[in-house]
């Protein structure tokens, strides 16, 4: 009696303890997108490496309506907002995973050395996605392939075991007229 009281003291802990991580967890992940109103600017500074880190999470979390909305905020021209540009279409669908690279690449030496790593890191993190989305079109081709293949063996096999049948039934035939 004793081991069940506790036992269910325990359970009732740790059903409490997860509730409290779940919400902490949201609230960590949940990002107070005031903090990204308006675009980073490219400085060479801690603030401005903190605000695009800020924006970039708040990029990665968001939906994308909030994605497109900052787009439409973004000036085509700017050094600032090409790096933007870029930073929003790497999260936003596949299709707009190549523009993103190209804006990286003609972006990231206009940066200042202290954000340069940062948008470095963000343009390998956006090739590996591609290159994985390359892997997965690549495998997902070779798994129709050998899909159609062993419908095509199927087939054989079916038209070899119906032949194999019709001499069994003959071979029958034969052993039945035998005296």
């Amino acid at each position: 009696m004793y081991y069940r009281f506790l036992s269910m003291l325990l359970i009732a802990l740790l059903l409490s303890g997860c509730q409290w991580a779940t919400q902490q967890g949201q609230s960590f992940y949940h990002n107070d997108t005031s903090c990204c109103d308006n675009l980073p600017v490219l400085a060479n500074n801690d603030a401005a490496l903190n605000d695009w880190v800020a924006f970039g999470r708040a990029v990665q979390h968001e939906d994308q309506a909030w994605r497109n909305d900052k787009l439409q905020q973004v000036d085509m021209y700017g050094n600032e907002s090409r790096l933007a540009q870029a930073l929003l279409l790497a999260w936003g669908p596949e299709n707009q995973w190549r523009k993103a690279s190209e804006l990286y690449e003609t972006g990231i030496s206009l940066a200042p050395p202290k954000l340069e790593p940062l948008f470095r890191y963000w343009m390998a993190e956006l090739e590996r996605r591609r290159e994985l989305l390359g892997r997965l079109s690549q495998s997902e081709q070779q798994r129709r392939q050998l899909s159609a293949s062993n419908a095509q063996h199927a087939a054989q096999l079916e038209k070899m075991t119906e032949k194999l049948d019709a001499l069994t039934d003959i071979e029958k035939n034969i052993n039945l007229r035998q005296p």
